[in-house]
């Protein structure tokens, strides 16, 4: 729940209406109508203030001052709770990233941490995590989607072991992207593309490709792939006019390919096109005439 400090003068003002409306023994005390703007002007004049207006005022201001520690005190026990979802997904994801190659743990605080911070070894990048029941799948990688070589792999999976709540079964996974291979048919503006799916004014540069490559490489890490943010991206690259997606197909490993109907989760966190089925021999041109 948000909590805003009051500054001084919201809070003289609203004692000086709780003191009109429900003091009556206290008109006395003049002038009815006050707030902090009419103390302030007076306070600039040589006019004489009542000193029951300054002693209000300094009691809005301890009081403003009051809040605003409150408020502090607030954001640091709210930055301690979001720090301390011990055994939550968004844990074992924050953890993955914290991981060090090479550097041992310490139990220290009632945790398992790391002695000394060392970002050079901080080799994971990206990182994910699923609770399948009885199992929580941790997905990581390095730079580029790189996946750990065998030796990292054990390091890691001891760090997950060593970190992981009592009685929490995990396995890790860490595996080059599921691959995808497209059949798609694209009618393009021929005053604007060749026959190829290049630019005519740069033949360097082939827009469907660089859409689909460009949607793939955005998907979060562990993220959906969706025909539909797929055709998206392919209407609004330059020079296509219908974009029609006859089939998607995935796989991880040396597993068959299956189809993908409305979206999918990869198994390894993240995708590529199959790098033995270039994306050019999975679209066709057709030119819009």
């Amino acid at each position: 729940m948000a909590f805003t400090p009051r500054t001084t003068e919201q809070v003289y003002d609203s004692m000086i209406e709780e003191k009109n409306a429900n003091f009556p023994d206290l008109a006395f005390l003049q002038p009815n109508i006050d707030d902090a703007q009419t103390l302030t002007n007076d306070l600039g004049t040589n006019s004489q203030v009542a000193e029951w207006r300054i002693w209000v005022w300094l009691m809005a201001f301890g009081m403003s001052l009051h809040e605003k520690l409150w408020g502090t005190f607030k954001t640091e026990i709210d930055e301690i709770a979001n720090q301390s979802h011990f055994g939550t997904l968004p844990w074992y994801r924050k953890m993955s990233l914290y991981y060090q190659h090479g550097d041992a743990l310490v139990f220290q605080d009632n945790q398992w941490k790391y002695a000394t911070v060392n970002l050079t070894n901080r080799i994971i990048k990206k990182a994910a995590a699923q609770d399948i029941p009885g199992v929580v799948f941790v997905k990581v990688a390095k730079e580029n989607g790189v996946p750990l070589d065998a030796a990292e792999f054990d390091a890691f999976t001891a760090y997950v072991d060593s970190i992981a709540p009592p009685g929490i079964n995990t396995t890790v996974i860490s595996q080059a992207p599921d691959d995808l291979k497209m059949a798609i048919d694209i009618y393009y503006d021929p005053l604007v593309l060749a026959a190829d799916g290049s630019l005519l004014s740069d033949s360097g540069v082939f827009p469907v490709e660089d859409a689909i490559l460009g949607y793939i490489n955005n998907i979060e890490f562990d993220g959906k792939f969706m025909i539909t943010h797929l055709q998206d991206a392919m209407q609004l690259a330059e020079g296509v006019v219908d974009p029609i997606i006859n089939s998607v197909e995935t796989r991880y490993g040396v597993n068959p390919y299956a189809p993908i109907v409305v979206s999918f989760n990869s198994f390894s966190g993240h995708f590529r096109i199959d790098p033995v089925i270039p994306l050019n021999t999975q679209i066709t041109y057709i030119a819009n005439v």
